[in-house]
């Protein structure tokens, strides 16, 4: 019998400290330290309040059936697996079923809000809504209930996108509020120095080139929504200015081993191109796509893996969106989205070979 052992791994799966089981129980912290190392058993009368809080059966709480069932790392393993090959619909599937289990997992609620903030961009609109009203509440009440900060500081990012998606701006600002500390990215950065002196070299390393990614990313990102802007206001000229700018910062990047940027080069290159075709400079709009082709194509020979990690700086998040074909968007964006915009090019021999390469197999 491993009840003690058990007792431990389900309170750790539910991130739930040995002072909050024992408040739940009605014992004191030291009973609960006692019945995990082993040196004395709970009382046979709270077993059936133990099962409650941690939502199991008595005989999984003696480990009778802990091999055919999945803990809840397990679950959550499973779950981005299942997202990164394209299978999200099974991926929520799964965590809400799990979840049913464990009602007031936290761990559970937020892979869950994870996976409905991903797949909302796949779904018709009315469901678009549904789901994002679902991650945003589920976002909040991990917000609200949980002790780590860093998985709090998640969830307020991730509900600062989701208003900012539904143009609830000053909601938005609300919760992005409670991310700032006034100082941006510079506690990171200090962080990352200060363990060049207190870490060991590879741990220091490690922390140095995650922040310097991070920065990068941050950057790109934030580029997007000023490009975004630009777009929207026709102010062409200055789209050009910024492209050209950005892509020479992720070119640094890019020599620096950070492959996922393939894709925010290929988005960015055809940003310029198309700023280019509105002006009426059909020569520079096709070098720009022809660039934007190449990149898409270089993210796509990419391994799956190879195109994440770069959001995980802390340990606490792995992304769990499956990899989208660049090239697929290009062409989509090109023959669809602004096929008007291109149609002077469309009999091009440069403008063809670019729809026959990014189309290829």
């Amino acid at each position: 019998m491993n009840l003690n052992k058990n007792i431990s791994a389900l309170r750790t799966e539910r991130g739930m400290t040995q002072e909050k089981l024992a408040e739940l129980v009605g014992v004191s912290t030291a009973a609960v330290s006692k019945w995990e190392c082993g040196n004395s058993y709970p009382d046979i009368t709270l077993l059936p309040k133990l099962a409650e809080i941690f939502d199991v059966s008595l005989d999984y709480l003696f480990g009778y059936c802990r091999a055919e069932e999945r803990t809840i790392p397990e679950t959550v393993d499973e779950a981005n697996r299942l997202g990164k090959d394209g299978k999200r619909e099974d991926a929520i599937t799964l965590l809400r079923q799990t979840l049913e289990r464990y009602p007031k997992n936290e761990t559970l609620m937020f892979e869950l809000a994870r996976h409905l903030f991903v797949s909302v961009r796949f779904r018709a609109p009315g469901k678009r809504k549904e789901r994002m009203n679902e991650a945003k509440d589920l976002f909040l009440s991990v917000a609200e209930r949980t002790a780590n900060t860093n998985r709090r500081a998640w969830c307020y990012q991730f509900l600062t996108t989701l208003c900012m998606s539904a143009h609830d701006y000053e909601q938005a600002e609300q919760y992005n509020n409670r991310l700032l500390t006034g100082r941006g990215m510079y506690p990171k950065v200090t962080a990352a120095v200060l363990s060049l002196k207190l870490k060991s070299r590879e741990e220091a390393d490690l922390a140095m080139r995650n922040t310097m990614a991070e920065s990068l990313f941050e950057y790109v990102y934030m580029g997007n929504w000023y490009l975004f802007s630009l777009l929207e206001n026709e102010r062409y000229p200055e789209v050009v200015t910024l492209c050209e700018h950005v892509l020479r910062i992720i070119r640094v990047g890019l020599e620096e081993g950070q492959t996922y940027l393939f894709n925010e080069t290929s988005e960015y290159a055809e940003s310029m191109a198309l700023a280019y075709a509105h002006m009426g400079q059909y020569d520079a709009c096709i070098e720009a796509l022809e660039t934007a082709c190449e990149y898409a194509c270089q993210y796509d020979e990419l391994g799956c893996d190879l195109t994440y990690d770069v959001y995980d700086m802390t340990g606490e998040m792995h992304d769990v969106e499956e990899k989208i074909s660049s090239r697929a968007n290009m062409v989509r964006t090109l023959l669809k989205e602004r096929e008007a915009i291109y149609s002077p090019l469309r009999d091009d021999p440069r403008y063809q070979a670019i729809l026959i390469r990014l189309q290829a197999p």
